[in-house]
C-alpha cells in the first residue's frame, strides 16, 4: 500500500468507530441529531467511493455503486406506486425525492450494494475454498445468489430498526417485527439483480487494484457490512428488537470473521 492508500484506510477504520462511539452517546434518545446524522452519511459515503475506487477501479466501483442506486431505486419507485410488497410510506425526514423515494435511500441502497459485495466475496471464497473463485456462469449465479442472501439478512435487522425509528411506516403491519415478509422477498430478488447485471457487465472476481482483501482499502471495506449491522444490532437491542439485534451480532461476527482470514 502506498501512503495515500494507509491514509484513507485509517480514516475510513476511524470513521466507521466514531460512528459507533456517537450512536452510544446517543443511545438514551434513540436517534442521532439531524445536522450530525447528514454529517455522517456524506463521510461515510466520501469514505466509501476513495476506498472503493481505490480497492475496485474507478470503474468497477462505480458500475456496482450505480447499478444499486439505479435498480433499487427504480423498484422502491414502482413498489410505492402499485404496493406489490405493501404499502409504505417514508417520513419527510429523509430529505428530497426523486420518483417518491427519498435521495438518502437510493445513494444508501449503493453503499448497500458496496458493503455486501465486499463481505461476499471471502464468504464466496470460504464456500469455494482452495479452488477459488472461475469465470463460470453458474460461479457468477452463486455469489449473485449469495450478495442476495446477505443483503436480506441484513434487511432483517434494518427494516425493524427504521421503521420503530420512524423513517418509514407500513400501513398494514407485518409479521416481522411489523414488517411484511413481502418486503424481504423483495430485497431478495432487488439485490439479486444488481448482482446479476453486475457479474454480466463486470467480472465480480477480477483482481483487486489494492491487492487482496484482507489489507488495505479492500480490507476496510470487508468490514463495512459488520460495522454497519453491530451499529443496528445496538440500536434493535435499545429498541426491544431483540430477534433483530441477535441477528446481527451473529451476521457481523460471521462476516467478521471470513473478512479478517483472508
Amino acid at each position: 500500500m502506498n501512503f495515500s492508500e494507509i491514509t484513507v484506510t485509517v480514516l475510513f477504520i476511524l470513521g466507521l468507530a466514531l460512528l459507533l462511539l456517537i450512536r452510544a452517546f446517543t443511545r438514551r434518545e434513540r436517534t442521532v441529531p439531524p445536522g450530525l446524522a447528514a454529517t455522517l452519511f456524506l463521510l461515510l459515503l466520501s469514505a466509501v467511493v476513495l476506498c472503493g475506487v481505490l480497492a475496485q477501479g474507478t470503474g468497477a466501483f462505480f458500475t456496482l455503486f450505480a447499478l444499486g442506486v439505479a435498480v433499487a431505486g427504480v423498484t422502491e419507485a414502482v413498489a410505492l406506486r402499485n404496493g406489490m410488497v405493501g404499502n409504505y410510506s417514508y417520513s419527510a425526514r429523509l430529505g428530497p425525492l426523486l420518483l417518491g423515494v427519498p435521495v438518502t435511500v437510493a445513494v444508501m441502497w449503493g453503499i448497500i450494494a458496496v458493503a455486501v459485495y465486499w463481505s461476499a466475496l471471502p464468504a464466496m471464497a470460504f464456500i469455494l475454498g482452495a479452488a477459488g473463485p472461475v469465470k463460470t456462469w453458474w460461479v457468477r449465479l452463486l455469489f449473485s445468489l449469495l450478495a442476495a442472501f446477505i443483503a436480506t439478512v441484513f434487511d432483517l435487522v434494518m427494516d425493524p430498526v427504521m421503521v420503530r425509528g420512524g423513517f418509514w411506516r407500513w400501513e398494514h403491519s407485518g409479521g416481522w417485527y411489523g414488517v411484511p415478509v413481502a418486503n424481504f422477498i423483495g430485497w431478495f430478488f432487488t439485490t439479486l439483480a444488481i448482482f446479476l447485471l453486475f457479474s454480466l457487465v463486470r467480472n465480480p472476481f477480477a483482481p483487486q487494484v489494492s491487492g487482496g482483501t484482507g489489507v488495505g482499502p479492500a480490507g476496510a471495506l470487508g468490514l463495512l457490512l459488520p460495522v454497519m449491522l453491530l451499529d443496528l444490532g445496538w440500536t434493535a437491542f435499545s429498541r426491544k428488537i431483540h430477534g433483530a439485534g441477535w441477528i446481527a451480532v451473529i451476521s457481523a461476527v460471521v462476516l467478521g470473521w471470513l473478512s479478517l482470514r483472508m
